[in-house]
């Protein structure tokens, strides 16, 4: 019955654990998941910011030239090119740091002139390294006025062949498609560092506490490797996606980079931390199903100890009471006519009722420990003096018959101690009928008293009583438990002895309350030695201790 109750436990924890290591698992494989599916929206979140970065830059300009640069050959007709000086005049922004006007209606190289913003007039243009940059970005359109192929449509185009002057022109036809003239613009690069580019990064790369893409920061290099934009250190850092304008400043590098803790970071703690916490629940869940495995095998053993206990306990309490029966109807029938039968049949009697009255007073005396309702009353007492007094009268019990018992003494002055001398009587009584019942036929019991004066690891003096058999000896692994309340060791023919299970318990308690200790050295086949160590001053001087117990026979 006992097997059964217990594998059902482990059934049951089985039960418990299987569920609880599926879960694990499953949250694990999810939670990898999420972090592959969080590093991939990562990576397009990336890409796709310096996407936007580079587009939104390119529709910026796009819608500049469309706006400052598209004309049609209407506009040239008047004289002085007043629509075209009059939507400049309105339009020009920042972002252009020249407008300028390639004619070649009138010159085979074309006419150049410059918009002067102060004036509103188109200047003729002089000679220099910008000039020289507007002549090479219009002269592709000069080649096409050549060819008898035209023009279908006049598309707005960027040229950056000197490094210098990042250019924006657009071809002026006429209705069968031959250029008439170019239009063109100088872009303004510190406008666009310092005012265009900060607006576009601002707006798709925010900084708020809500932004996605907190921590990123986008820099911008020119040709050289020179930072125009962005932070100037980044600490060594390697940037996360790097790529180049696609429209204007064609030769400038935008690169992405995180200067804070990279979310794939943060997503690998959190996975971390979700998985170690994870495993903590998992651990305190499967200690407390542990734990609790551990309380019901507790219980269930207590229980089998107890049910152990009751059936000892009617068997001791059926036997002299059947003595005692039976004697006293051969007494009352008068069928005993010698005297000596008498006599015999009256010790009998006296000594089953001696044997009756200890076990119901150690009943009792559990009871009282175990209810906390147990009083001592501590006085100056001489533990030699108790022990002499407790071997004699233990001498003349049946169970001491035909045993060697010697008290050995230390050649030092035992020192008095304060205690109860009854309950230590009692402990020591206990302790001798427990080495009687297993001593098996080497009957020798030695009690031996000593003192033990205070040391580095004791701060008190103690006085010890060892009671020392050379009965059958006690298997280590049961000598932790020896003191626990119904335990009674399993050892081969233990179970032969009868016995309540409360003795060494009650020797526990007792000691216990004294403020000593108990303990036991035993070796099977050899013997067994149980001490109690009482200390010189003991708990208290006088008054009443309440105890508990827990322990049991050997």
């Amino acid at each position: 019955m006992q097997l059964f109750r217990t594998d059902r436990l482990w059934i049951a924890f089985l039960v418990a654990l299987v569920p609880l290591v599926v879960l694990l698992l499953f949250q694990y494989a999810w939670l990898r998941r999420y972090e592959q599916v969080s590093s991939l929206a990562f990576e397009a979140s990336v890409t796709g910011a310096i996407a936007a970065v580079r587009t939104d830059v390119e529709q910026t300009y796009r819608n500049l030239g469309e706006e400052l640069l598209t004309f049609s050959d209407a506009d040239l007709s008047s004289d002085g090119y007043d629509r075209i000086r009059q939507r400049w005049m309105e339009k020009r922004g920042p972002e252009v740091r020249r407008l300028f006007l390639a004619d070649y209606r009138g010159a085979p190289f074309g006419r150049f002139l410059y918009f002067n913003p102060d004036t509103g007039d188109l200047e003729q243009a002089f000679a220099s390294a910008e000039a020289l940059a507007v002549i090479v970005a219009c002269s592709p359109f000069q080649i096409i006025r050549s060819q008898p192929q035209p023009l279908r449509s006049g598309e707005l185009v960027s040229d950056a062949s000197d490094p210098s002057y990042d250019i924006l022109v657009r071809p002026i036809l006429d209705a069968n498609g031959i250029v008439l003239a170019v239009a063109g613009a100088i872009l303004d690069e510190t406008t666009f560092q310092e005012e265009v580019l900060p607006r576009i990064v601002a707006h798709l790369l925010p900084t708020s506490d809500d932004a996605p893409r907190e921590g990123m920061a986008l820099r911008v290099e020119d040709a050289d490797g020179v930072c125009l934009f962005g932070p100037e250190d980044v600490g060594g850092a390697v940037p996360i996606r790097t790529g180049r304008f696609s429209f204007v400043f064609t030769d400038w590098a935008v690169s992405l980079y995180n200067l804070g803790p990279s979310p794939l970071v943060w997503r690998r703690s959190e996975l971390r931390f979700s998985v170690v916490l994870s495993g903590i629940l998992a651990l305190v869940l499967l200690a407390g199903v542990l734990l609790a495995l551990q309380a019901a095998k507790r219980e269930m053993r207590v229980s089998q100890m107890k049910a152990d206990f009751v059936s000892n306990v009617s068997h001791e309490l059926r036997t002299p009471v059947a003595s005692i029966r039976v004697f006293a109807d051969l007494l009352r029938s008068g069928r005993v006519g010698a005297p000596e039968k008498i006599v015999e049949y009256g010790e009998r009697i006296e000594s089953e009722s001696r044997r009756l009255s200890n076990l119901i007073e150690k009943i009792l005396e559990f009871s009282r420990m175990e209810s906390g309702q147990k009083t001592y009353t501590f006085a100056p007492m001489n533990v030699e003096d108790v022990v002499v007094r407790t071997v004699e009268g233990f001498r003349h019990r049946p169970v001491a018959q035909g045993f060697d018992i010697e008290i050995e003494s230390s050649d030092d002055s035992i020192p008095e101690i304060v205690g109860d001398a009854d309950a230590i009587s009692q402990a020591i009584d206990n302790l001798l009928e427990n080495a009687a019942k297993y001593s098996g036929d080497r009957k020798e019991i030695r009690v031996r008293v000593a003192s033990n004066p205070a040391g580095a690891h004791d701060d008190r003096g103690t006085v010890r009583v060892e009671v020392r058999d050379r009965g059958i000896g006690i298997e280590r692994s049961e000598q932790k438990r020896i003191f626990e309340r119904f335990h009674r060791v399993s050892t081969h023919g233990v179970h032969d002895v009868k016995g309540s299970g409360l003795g060494l318990s009650i020797v526990e308690g007792i000691v216990r309350s004294h403020g000593g200790r108990a303990s036991v050295e035993s070796e099977p086949g050899v013997g067994s030695v149980f001490r109690i160590e009482l200390p010189w001053m003991g708990p208290n001087k006088s008054g009443v201790q309440r105890s508990g117990t827990g322990g049991s026979d050997e």
